[in-house]
């Protein structure tokens, strides 16, 4: 009796682990946010190819950049026709490395809103409140991220 067993598509591929940081930071104006997130890493020496699927949100692939740790190249970028929104960094380690991996990218669908309170009380004194509303559609999660919220044009 013969029986198929399919085939492991990631064998040999660093796996990335859970964010340990992300910062967004949104230009409202252009619909254009930037996003860093670093991910602890551990490669071992020689060639390790890391594949990142973005499948489901608004991630703009021509903008993903990878930044490994010392003793880490990025030798090459590639977008596997066969795995839809992916890509595939090779990186070379000149030993087992283990550090930080920072991922930027820009992608769009979050914007933000501002609301202010100002309260007038005695002698002509004022106090503000700033209560600000940020909108997610990019689907991506960006939980405990670090916003910086941009009023103006991006140039």
């Amino acid at each position: 009796m013969a029986a198929s067993v399919p085939a492991l598509a990631y064998v040999g591929f660093v796996t990335v682990a859970e964010r340990q940081e992300v910062s967004v930071t949104i230009y409202n104006s252009a619909d254009l946010t930037l996003v860093r997130d670093k991910r602890a890493v551990v490669f071992k020496k020689g060639l390790n190819p890391l594949r990142y699927e973005w499948s489901g949100t608004l991630i703009d692939p021509t903008s993903l950049l990878a930044f490994p740790p010392a003793g880490v190249k990025v030798l090459n970028t590639t977008f596997p026709l066969d795995h839809g929104e992916s890509l595939i960094w090779e990186m070379l380690a000149a030993d087992q490395v283990a550090g930080p991996l920072a991922v930027q990218y820009f992608t769009s669908g979050l914007t933000w809103a501002a609301d202010h309170l100002i309260t007038l009380g005695g002698g002509g004194r004022a106090a503000m409140e700033t209560w600000i509303t940020v909108r997610n559609n990019s689907g991506e999660d960006y939980q405990d991220a670090r916003f910086r919220l941009v009023v103006g044009e991006v140039r």
